[in-house]
């Protein structure tokens, strides 16, 4: 698997916590993503990914990709056997100012990208991040759209600020501990269904925040 990632600029940066590129052969078909305080947009390139999500039955496929607001339930969610996407871990409260509708009414209920920005305009993305030149051109496609399609959230901030203020409260966090910590935390939850963030910008080991690889727990727990 090929995993490149980075953060976005300002801002960006307050939103989501990385922006990614995945391509390759999934080391397993299915896992499961737990609940947890992220979201999640993928822009899917390849064939169609397969979700069960919350106390769905069926398995639905994604052909376009997906937006999955913060999750409550566990997802069951499977890869094709060759995989390519590019897509971003957004913070809890991140997903907000690129939807149509609250981002309570589509939680625990994945819908697709195209239900999210329209056919016409994920129809021409997918074309321009399918001829992009590397990632990192198609990183920066992603960002672009995301910051064209950015717009203000009446009381955002005032989420943002509260739940800076109950952590620091009840967890005695400082700013600069609670990033660091997010950014473990995240990048642990998205390792268990990204399989591996080992690319040639990270070490076997470890990955770019520090968290254990998937080479360990995460690799044997899937098996």
């Amino acid at each position: 698997m090929q995993y490149v990632s980075r953060v976005p600029r300002p801002p960006l940066d307050r939103l989501i916590d990385d922006l990614y590129y995945l391509e390759g052969s999934p080391p397993y078909a299915r896992l499961t993503l737990p609940p947890m305080p992220a979201a999640l947009l993928i822009v899917n390139l390849g064939a169609p990914l397969r979700i069960r999500a919350g106390t769905d039955i069926e398995t639905a496929e994604y052909a376009d990709g997906c937006v999955v607001t913060m999750p409550t339930r566990a997802y069951d969610f499977g890869y094709p056997p060759r995989t390519r996407s590019v897509g971003a871990h957004v913070k809890p409260w991140g997903l907000a100012p690129f939807l149509p509708v609250p981002a309570a009414e589509p939680c625990d209920r994945p819908v697709t990208v195209e239900q999210v920005w329209g056919r016409p305009a994920v129809a021409e993305l997918r074309d321009r991040l399918a001829t992009a030149h590397g990632p990192h051109e198609m990183l920066t496609l992603l960002e672009e759209e995301l910051m064209r399609r950015l717009r203000e959230t009446a009381g955002l901030g005032l989420v943002r600020h509260t739940s800076g203020v109950i952590r620091a409260r009840y967890f005695g966090e400082t700013p600069k501990r609670r990033r660091v910590r997010w950014a473990r935390w995240s990048c642990t939850a998205r390792c268990r269904w990204t399989a591996s963030s080992r690319t040639s910008t990270t070490s076997p080991d470890r990955c770019s925040t520090g968290c254990p690889a998937a080479t360990s727990r995460w690799t044997r727990a899937a098996r």
